[in-house]
């Protein structure tokens, strides 16, 4: 005859078994978690390379060049976020707070419209970031006042000729009577003087009258 031994019920084995089973819920907790940051992470990095010119940018980080950026207007928020404080970018996608004479030189000079030279040259830019089919780009490419650092199918960049001559000031100023902008250029006033820094860059000299512009620290 033979003999039913009783089963116990679902619920009675697992407290048979506490720490085992929560151990095991905690671990399939955390590889779900690590699987599911992986594909964010990899979702995220992919996204940005096709948004952004995040190779370029990579090699200013690993290839420090003078500070003052031109970057592209939709790069421009990407490359404070990654290069700042190293880099002062000429302008980014907040319009409102540079103001639109800002915005209509970055025109100016992207589109090669007249006295786009002088935008680059009173604005201190000495680094370029566009891409390669922009206007901008073409006209630097022969132009033996810039060489061409870094280059792939989405961006370029730019270095000006240390041996070419910069009438305007490198340094970025802001009034004294105004608060402290970052990223913001400004122009030079006529009674501040030039002189050589150690990088071989020029640099204005402080002016200390009242309402003047001065240099701001670094």
């Amino acid at each position: 005859m033979a003999v039913i031994l009783p089963v116990a019920p679902p619920m009675k084995r697992l407290r048979q078994y506490p720490l085992a089973f929560r151990g095991a819920v905690l671990v399939l907790m955390a590889l779900f978690a690590v699987v599911r940051w992986d594909s964010l992470f990899r979702s995220q990095s992919q996204t940005e390379r096709d948004l952004f010119p995040a190779q370029a940018v990579a090699f200013l980080q690993s290839h420090p060049m003078p500070s003052h950026l031109f970057a592209y207007y939709d790069w421009g928020g990407y490359a404070i976020w990654k290069l700042s404080p190293e880099y002062h970018v000429f302008i980014d996608g907040r319009a409102d707070l540079y103001g639109d004479n800002i915005l209509r030189e970055f025109q100016q000079a992207l589109q090669l419209q007249e006295g786009w030279r002088q935008v680059l040259d009173s604005r201190g830019v000495e680094v370029v970031l566009v891409p390669p089919s922009s206007p901008l780009s073409q006209a630097l490419s022969m132009d033996a006042g810039w060489g061409s650092e870094y280059r792939d199918s989405q961006a370029v960049i730019f270095l000006r000729n240390r041996a070419a001559s910069l009438p305007i000031a490198v340094s970025e100023v802001v009034p004294s009577a105004e608060p402290e902008r970052k990223n913001v250029y400004r122009r030079v006033p006529e009674s501040a003087t030039l002189r050589a820094n150690s990088t071989g860059f020029p640099t204005w000299n402080p002016v200390e009258e009242p309402g003047c512009w001065r240099i701001r620290a670094e």
